[in-house]
């Protein structure tokens, strides 16, 4: 007598990177040492849509033509899905095009001396995702100078969240 051992296979996934645009990362993956002819249906269930790292996930349906019980599963090799910061610096004029982040700030309104302390927003928009970026999620604001008497008040941007950098 002698037996027919189930064949091993595995899954590997991809890796894959980009910087936030408010869109989901997903990348695919392969089914490895099926019988050739024999199929299964892998669908990519690993998504990233925020600054951070994922795994890969998958999920494999024996719908296809391969049975089951044929097979044994070994281990698999997940690849990470990575999305990056995007730089809250806003564009310049020689800023290439393809180095372009869509980030427009507003200039404050100046004040009148009033003997009132005076902190004067602004706005942050990326005109890539067409959106108005909010102030403890997407960036901090930090005012230096005197915001009561005449005079000058710089005001820093930090990134937070899906954006980095400072400005």
């Amino acid at each position: 007598t002698y037996q027919i051992l189930p064949r091993e296979y595995t899954v590997t996934t991809n890796t894959d990177s980009k910087v936030y645009d408010g869109t989901a990362l997903t990348a695919g993956g392969t089914v490895n040492n099926l019988v050739d002819g024999e199929t299964v249906n892998l669908t990519m269930t690993g998504s990233q849509t925020d600054v951070g790292t994922s795994d890969n996930t998958y999920e494999l349906n024996w719908t296809g033509s391969a049975k089951e019980s044929n097979y044994t599963h070994g281990k698999d090799s997940i690849g990470t899905l990575t999305v990056k910061a995007k730089s809250i610096v806003p564009d310049g004029p020689d800023t290439p095009k393809e180095e372009k982040t869509g980030i427009t700030v507003t200039d404050p309104e100046n004040s009148i001396y009033d003997g009132n302390e005076h902190i004067n927003g602004l706005t942050v928009t990326d005109s890539k995702l067409n959106t108005t970026l909010v102030e403890g999620t997407d960036y901090t604001l930090t005012y230096s100078g005197d915001l009561i008497n005449v005079g000058t008040v710089t005001i820093t941007i930090k990134g937070i969240g899906n954006y980095t950098g400072e400005f």
